[in-house]
């Protein structure tokens, strides 16, 4: 009896219990969900923390592969500086650039002073050498510059007269390459003497020997050349004389006046080392043109 009232004091203890702390079965569904969640956004972070990894490491092999053929190129080309070191502390051996104060001749005469005090010499192993450019204006030889050469001397089809320049002139005006009408085709390649002044006007080129033919069309400058130029009678008649400064023989001699057409020349000036063009007439303010003079070998 006494158990029996033990037992139902003991039911209604638990059953007072259960009213009182009831399971809460939906709260811990929600938890459940919850932490499902947070396991697939962890799972998709580490998943593309993997990729990333993959990536980063493919990246690092490129890089790696690169500097690998960087260091080569860069071994080679300290290989190739090192060498270049060595030969240019080979060449530069007995080497100096001189600055000309010693007179500098050429053919027993004193050059001109403005080749004093500037870098116009090299000296190799006690060997002196000067500049294509310097070589050529001592010898009165045209040079030209192209993409793949030096051209120096006379061309195969010739040199012009404008190319060579005059030495010494008493004309007012020499006009190079003059574009005009010359017997009603244009030109381009002209030379122009002017000079108010009305006896032996001239103008000295040297030639050094170097040429056999000289050809030229000779004329009295146009009157509507002589017009835009501003010559002052320009087109009154004349005598153009060709000289060899050397014999002082008369190479060719041309009466000209205005109204003629053009008088083709072609002059053997072997052996010539100066010529000299010389305008004679009765008249102040005379013009005469040489077109498209050429020298030849």
């Amino acid at each position: 009896m006494k158990n029996k009232i033990l037992m139902s004091a003991l039911a209604g203890v638990i059953g007072a219990t259960t009213l009182l702390h009831p399971v809460d079965a939906a709260s811990s569904k929600d938890q459940i969900n919850k932490l499902k969640k947070e396991k697939a956004v962890l799972q998709k972070e580490v998943k593309a923390l993997k990729s990333q990894k993959a990536k980063l490491y493919a990246d690092h092999k490129n890089l790696k592969s690169k500097y690998s053929k960087l260091d080569k190129s860069y071994q080679a080309v300290l290989k190739e500086n090192k060498s270049l070191k060595s030969k240019v502390k080979s060449l530069s051996q007995g080497y100096q650039l001189l600055e000309t104060k010693k007179q500098l001749l050429w053919n027993g005469d004193v050059m001109s002073k403005s080749y004093k005090s500037t870098p116009s010499l090299l000296l190799l192993k006690n060997t002196p050498y000067i500049p294509l450019s310097l070589a050529a204006s001592f010898n009165n030889l045209p040079l030209k510059s192209t993409s793949d050469s030096f051209e120096l001397g006379i061309p195969k089809d010739g040199v012009g007269l404008s190319t060579i320049k005059h030495e010494k002139t008493s004309f007012d005006t020499v006009l190079y390459d003059h574009t005009m009408q010359v017997g009603g085709k244009l030109s381009i390649s002209n030379v122009v003497f002017y000079s108010y002044g009305q006896f032996d006007e001239s103008a000295l080129y040297f030639l050094n020997d170097k040429f056999s033919t000289f050809e030229t069309d000779v004329l009295v400058t146009p009157e509507d050349v002589a017009s835009e130029l501003g010559f002052q009678s320009g087109t009154n008649p004349l005598t153009l004389k060709i000289k060899d400064t050397k014999s002082n023989k008369i190479l060719g001699e041309y009466d000209l006046t205005h109204d003629e057409a053009p008088v083709h020349i072609k002059l053997d000036v072997k052996g010539v080392d100066g010529i000299q063009f010389i305008v004679d007439s009765e008249y102040t303010g005379v013009s005469a043109t040489l077109s498209n003079p050429l020298f030849t070998k």
